[in-house]
């Protein structure tokens, strides 16, 4: 008797992928890599009081401030990634509020800054204020002037890396744009790390 041979049908064998499959040291590194990066200037370097003095701001302003000066240094705001701020108001009247305002913030990283100023000039356009280009120490700038509400001073606003600088002049002031080009310029310069 004869016994059949088995037949051995050889199983085929994968052939070899291209993309090895991902290790345990590179999985998820995706979910890690959408941090924001830390920010690289954490800190304003002053205050208003050793920045941007009242006799500084005076003399950029041409005139002697009258009225009250306060200064405040601005808590982190993490909603809009805001590390700090200084807010530096002078020749304040009861009446009639501040000669000048100066505000100066430090966003994380420069591209929420730049944000921020372009959200600034759209809700003076929206109240409306007209937008001119201009520049600052040679940095690009916007005049907001003519808005229809009192709260709503000439102004004008850049942002500079991770700061911005804003500065309004009370309502009514005669000839604001050079003003306010020459206070954004020193408070600018003041602030910069």
């Amino acid at each position: 008797m004869v016994t059949p041979t088995p037949t051995v049908t050889p199983t085929p064998t994968p052939a070899p992928s291209s993309t090895p499959p991902p290790s345990p040291t590179t999985s998820n590194v995706a979910d890690v890599t959408h941090k924001p990066p830390p920010p690289k200037i954490r800190h304003l370097p002053g205050s208003c009081a050793s920045l941007l003095s009242s006799t500084d701001v005076g003399h950029e302003y041409g005139h002697k401030l009258r009225g009250a000066t306060t200064f405040l240094v601005g808590r982190p705001d993490p909603s809009i990634d805001r590390l700090t701020y200084l807010n530096c108001k002078y020749g304040i009247s009861n009446a009639k509020g501040p000669t000048i305002e100066i505000t100066v913030s430090l966003y994380r990283t420069g591209t929420q800054a730049t944000q921020r100023i372009e959200s600034t000039v759209q809700d003076f356009i929206y109240h409306g204020a007209t937008a001119t280009p201009t520049t600052v120490a040679k940095r690009p700038a916007t005049l907001l002037l003519d808005a229809n509400m009192l709260a709503y001073g000439p102004t004008i606003v850049l942002a500079h890396g991770q700061r911005t600088v804003a500065v309004t002049l009370r309502p009514g002031t005669h000839q604001p744009a050079p003003l306010l080009e020459k206070l954004g310029k020193l408070a600018l310069l003041r602030t910069a790390s």
